[in-house]
């Protein structure tokens, strides 16, 4: 089915001020990565809404073999979709040479 809200941005900080709500006593679950920052849940308990936390992951580095830390360190632009995925890749190769990350 189709979703029945959608934030204008896709970022905690713009969910937590966007979500429709709360009704007197509006109650939030809020599964996220053992990592993920405060903003969601702090938006919404600024906002009235009761807002639980479930950690249900955490992300951890991946192995590389030698052949993946060589392509690594040879590519001319790389594409990073995570907090954790810049950390891991300065960690691994150091200075990216040019990147397209999403996020803020």
């Amino acid at each position: 089915g189709e979703p029945v809200f959608v934030p204008s941005k896709a970022t905690g900080k713009t969910l937590a001020a966007e979500l429709p709500g709360p009704e007197k006593g509006g109650r939030v679950l809020y599964p996220a990565s053992a990592k993920a920052r405060t903003e969601v849940q702090g938006g919404l308990t600024a906002r009235g809404f009761a807002c639980t936390r479930l950690n249900t992951y955490d992300t951890v580095s991946a192995t590389w073999s030698a052949a993946q830390h060589e392509q690594a360190r040879s590519a001319a632009v790389v594409a990073l979709a995570s907090p954790s995925a810049v950390k891991t890749w300065v960690e691994y190769v150091g200075a990216v040479p040019a990147a397209a990350c999403i996020g803020e």
